[in-house]
């Protein structure tokens, strides 16, 4: 549920998908949502180029542009700006990554995404840090 552990995700679906490969021309899109107060600084450039900074901070894209991304990468509480932009039912999968480390309410804000056909999936180990 750590920022550091949504932009390893981030980067391995970058990578799964060939976002990150020099000269990507293909039609798959990626966000990676960060919270406005998070620093710009603590991201690295090249997952920086999958964020949405306005004015030098962290923003959140319009609905229409929130839209057209193929997958969107965030920690569970900054699921809840994609909740509160009206977003509930509009994904066709919501992913819960390292599920077993967030407390049950932090885990049901990407949850309260889901609708009647969204797939809907919680992901992780409990004795994975020991």
């Amino acid at each position: 549920p750590s920022d550091e552990a949504a932009d390893v995700l981030a980067r391995r679906v970058a990578a799964a998908l060939g976002l990150d490969a020099p000269g990507y021309a293909g039609d798959a899109t990626l966000l990676r949502l960060s919270w406005w107060q998070r620093k710009t600084a603590s991201v690295s450039p090249q997952l920086l180029r999958f964020c949405h900074v306005r004015d030098g901070q962290f923003d959140l894209p319009t609905v229409a542009k929130l839209k057209t991304y193929d997958v969107v990468v965030a920690t569970c509480g900054c699921s809840g700006l994609l909740l509160a932009a009206g977003l509930r039912g509009h994904f066709t999968h919501v992913l819960v990554d390292e599920a077993a480390q967030a407390m049950e309410p932090e885990a049901l804000v990407p949850a309260s995404l889901a609708a009647t056909r969204t797939r809907l999936a919680f992901f992780g180990d409990p004795h994975q840090l020991g």
